[in-house]
């Protein structure tokens, strides 16, 4: 898990399980995929592209939401 994430999730108010399953969706959706990618050069459009893509694929809203929430 890259550095953000991890310093991310050591902060965010939640419970254990609620935290052990961000940082799944972490590993499997965003870190993985996009690990050489550095966050300061993410613009708009890219997340919304992601966001689309997850729609597409058929993920709840709920489940594409969460990360930005705190």
């Amino acid at each position: 898990m890259c550095e953000y994430a991890g310093k991310w999730l050591a902060v965010v108010p939640a419970g254990p399980t609620t935290l052990e399953r961000q940082e799944g969706v972490i590993d499997n959706h965003i870190i993985c995929p996009r690990e050489h990618l550095n966050l300061r050069f993410f613009k708009p459009s890219t997340v919304q592209g992601w966001v689309r893509k997850f729609q597409d694929e058929g993920f709840e809203p709920s489940t594409i939401g969460w990360f930005g929430r705190s």
